[in-house]
């Protein structure tokens, strides 16, 4: 099971919207949400474009007056929640009764100095121990991982397996690397997957079956306010070790159309069928196009698909 971290916007929306009907069960999306809303009227949202299994993330919120709307997306035998170790006291006890089914419980590693900590890791396992919730999903997010991670490998691993507690039933290994912005590129990028690389190291240095999760193609840490009007169009292109970025001066219809036809003359693509993204950008390549140029939503949106898409049948 692949878990993406993704955001409740309108690109992931129209990336999941678009999923094949085997996604449903090789999937498990953990939505996040920037700025809490209604969850009830979000809960609807996922529903409405996603059939399968999801956990929603409110391990960053206030959810001491949302109990009432948690308790209420936990009937849905596919909806799981997400809360970290502090959230737990502000739970109602109906809130912990129907989160006690199927807890999952979000340690947020949030830089590197955190990550080689040994108290830190204490803490939070001792925490856990002591817990009376019993077959807990356990998601350890790094977030932003670099390349001081990976030489710190055997270090990290170390702390990661003391999380295999017998509380614990499984451990979500989450990271991610690609940048908050692209100024500066033009033309052909490329970018290596550092999140992959930090996870296959994990696996092969602690010996517990962690689970795969990634941000995709978005910065761990970006925003909506970080969106900057640059005057460029991109294409991210996921690949096996690393993703591919074109990038290139301007907007509109004939940007896209040139960038698109890039891709598809690029060794890395991978076919029309691979998936409703690579569809996209083959008949976005054609002339004339057979599709529009797209907005930023669509764009991440294909961006996200693609990426899935890739995780699933390379990982």
């Amino acid at each position: 099971m692949y878990f993406p971290m993704l955001r409740w916007k309108k690109g992931e929306e129209i990336a999941m919207s678009k999923a094949p009907q085997d996604w449903s069960s090789r999937v498990s999306p953990i939505w996040m949400f920037e700025e809490r809303k209604d969850y009830l009227s979000e809960y609807t949202g996922i529903k409405n474009v996603w059939s399968g299994k999801f956990i929603f993330d409110v391990s960053s919120d206030d959810i001491a007056d949302v109990n009432v709307e948690l308790t209420q997306v936990l009937m849905d035998p596919l909806a799981s929640v997400a809360v970290s170790l502090n959230q737990l006291p502000l739970m109602t006890p109906s809130l912990i009764q129907s989160f006690s089914k199927k807890p999952v419980l979000k340690i947020g590693v949030e830089n590197f100095d955190t990550a080689i900590n040994s108290t830190f890791h204490s803490d939070q396992v001792n925490k856990i121990r002591q817990s009376t919730l019993r077959n807990i999903t356990l998601i350890l997010d790094f977030y932003e991982v670099k390349e001081q991670y990976i030489d710190s490998a055997l270090e990290i691993a170390k702390f990661c397996k003391l999380y295999a507690l017998d509380n614990v039933s499984s451990i979500i290994l989450s990271s991610g690397f690609f940048p908050k912005l692209l100024d500066g590129i033009l033309g052909r990028y490329e970018v290596k997957r550092k999140d992959r690389e930090f996870y296959d190291e994990m696996v092969r240095l602690a010996p517990f079956p962690f689970l795969y999760s990634d941000y995709a193609t978005i910065h761990p840490w970006w925003r909506q306010s970080d969106t900057m009007r640059s005057g460029h169009t991109n294409l991210k292109y996921a690949h096996d070790d690393y993703w591919l970025v074109l990038r290139d001066q301007g907007k509109g219809g004939d940007v896209s159309h040139a960038l698109a036809s890039l891709l598809v003359a690029s060794p890395e693509y991978r076919s029309e069928n691979f998936s409703w993204a690579d569809k996209v950008w083959h008949d976005r390549s054609l002339t004339p196009p057979l599709t529009g140029p797209g907005n930023s939503s669509m764009h991440v949106s294909e961006f996200i698909h693609h990426h899935i898409a890739q995780v699933l049948a390379f990982r």
